[in-house]
């Protein structure tokens, strides 16, 4: 073969691209600069959309932190947040007076909320949250979680859009009451005066530092013994008919319900009622004839029932002998005699069964609102002073606190309390008594947030020897010691108030003894508790 056929023989080489060749070349590299530029985008918008719902959180969780400032007592919405409240939460907590006038957009100064006004005592329900570029629409839900209210839920919703869609989160507590005395919306209810205490055979005037009581053989009153306190924010008993008829329900179920005008209920929503020995609770429509309520049981109930509200209470608390002839503290229940359960009575006969000794002490008034267990209590600053009929006062063997006193380490002048009330240090009180055995109580009574308490004193053993002519009878103990500790969690008020103090006697005739029943009181010097 020739050198001119072998080549011509030989396979044809390329010198370049084929035009297909580039084309298919461009295509697979624009395919995979899209597959890129797409997974970068791709990337951008998750990371976007990632930072987008860390700034939700950050809004949510700032918007439940907000809400947990506010005191228990002041935790509650004038309005729902707009939109289907969310399951768990249609019991919400409501302010019964709010800003007027009532502006839907909350405009007022009032509100508040921790992205733009952070300025207001009441909690926004709604409000937007911008940040780069982004609108958070943030809802916020205060909701009873209990039928007896001692616990709030706390919710907050945060919605969104970005470039990736639509997003919501949400963060949820729970907080629940330090006391009885604290709940939202009700202004806190209080005596306008705890009234000295008459009998109808002594007409003094008021005031009077005493009131002398007369008591039989029998230890039983001579006379009636009235008592009388003015208060505010408290309502009377009522009662209406259930014009709509209840069907079978769940327990905590929402209902809405008519009756019809009957006697003047509360105004304030969260108030109990109870039908046909159901209780329910008022969650809205109070001041109306068509309330929604939260079942307290599963029964129906027809038409033309009797709807009861039990209506506060007001009681004074008395020392009284009891059936085991050991002092007791009794209580007698004050009946509202006006429509605005202002005025408040009661009187106590012999009929009633009470046994006083001789001696002297003081009455506190009590007061209990049903819609939200709120206590508070009072003394009046008259001073009984009982007397057995056809003796003097002054018998010997009656029992007498001589001194009395309070004490707190450091002592700084007053009483020290945290921003919430509670003791700093623990106050040691002390009294010392005549003619009172191991076998008797010595107590003292003071004032706190929730109410009236009463701490029993032990004898002191590091007390001194009894004074002369008092320890002839085995037993006597003259110095007494009790504690009141910061651990307890009692709350007090800022201001001035007495402790008063209590030696009740056993009744045991035994003339070899000296427990015949008497009592004695004494207060303290005025304390003042500082925060």
């Amino acid at each position: 073969m020739t050198l001119r056929a072998r080549r011509e023989a030989a396979p044809a080489r390329d010198e370049g691209f084929t035009l297909v060749e580039m084309v298919v070349t461009v295509t697979v590299i624009a395919v995979l600069f899209l597959a890129v530029a797409v997974m970068l985008d791709s990337s951008l918008r998750a990371l976007g959309a990632a930072k987008a719902r860390a700034r939700g959180n950050d809004i949510a969780t700032q918007g439940i932190e907000d809400l947990q400032r506010f005191s228990f007592n002041n935790l509650a919405l004038c309005h729902p947040p707009s939109g289907t409240t969310p399951a768990g939460l249609e019991t919400w907590v409501t302010l019964p007076v709010c800003p007027t006038p009532d502006d839907p957009t909350e405009q007022q100064a009032a509100y508040e909320d921790p992205c733009n006004e952070p300025a207001g005592n009441i909690p926004r329900r709604e409000y937007t949250c911008r940040r780069n570029n982004i609108d958070y629409t943030v809802k916020r839900y205060i909701a009873w979680v209990d039928s007896v209210r001692t616990t709030k839920r706390l919710a907050v919703f945060v919605e969104w859009t970005d470039a990736v869609g639509r997003h919501q989160v949400s963060q949820q507590s729970s907080l629940r009451a330090p006391d009885q005395s604290a709940i939202t919306g009700l202004a806190p209810p209080k005596f306008s005066s705890a009234l000295p205490p008459t009998v109808t055979s002594s007409a003094a005037p008021s005031p009077q530092s005493t009131l002398n009581v007369t008591v039989s053989a029998t230890n039983a009153l001579v006379g009636d013994l009235r008592f009388r306190a003015t208060t505010e924010n408290l309502s009377r008993p009522a009662t209406a008919q259930l014009t709509t008829p209840i069907g079978a329900h769940a327990k905590n179920q929402i209902l809405d319900i008519a009756v019809s005008a009957g006697n003047t209920f509360p105004n304030y929503n969260g108030f109990p009622i109870i039908i046909e020995n159901e209780s329910f609770t008022v969650v809205s429509g109070a001041g109306t004839n068509n309330w929604r309520v939260l079942a307290g049981g599963t029964d129906p109930h027809g038409a033309g029932l009797q709807v009861k509200f039990v209506g506060d209470q007001v009681f004074a608390t008395m020392h009284t002998i009891g059936s085991n002839d050991y002092p007791q503290t009794s209580t007698v229940s004050l009946v509202a005699t006006d429509w605005t359960a202002t005025s408040w009575d009661a009187t106590v006969t012999a009929a009633d069964g009470f046994r006083f000794g001789a001696g002297s002490q003081y009455v506190s008034f009590g007061i209990l609102r049903a819609a939200d267990g709120k206590r508070t209590a009072a003394f009046a600053q008259t001073r009984l002073e009982l007397c057995m009929e056809g003796t003097s006062c002054a018998a010997v063997d009656r029992p007498t606190i001589q001194t009395t006193s309070v004490t707190a380490q450091p002592a700084v002048g007053y009483v020290p309390l945290t921003s919430g009330g509670e003791l700093v240090n623990d106050l040691t009180v002390k009294a010392r008594t005549v003619n009172v055995s191991d076998l008797d109580t010595v107590s003292v009574n003071f004032l706190t947030q929730a109410g009236s308490i009463t701490v029993t004193l032990t004898p002191d053993p590091s007390g001194t020897a009894c004074p002369a002519g008092t320890n002839t009878t085995p037993g006597v103990a003259c110095d007494w010691i009790g504690t009141l500790s910061k651990d307890r969690g009692y709350r007090f008020s800022a201001g001035t108030q007495k402790l008063y103090f209590a030696a009740l006697q056993v009744l045991d005739m035994d003339p070899a003894t000296i427990d015949n029943g008497s009592t004695a009181s004494a207060e303290s010097a005025a304390l003042e508790f500082r925060q």
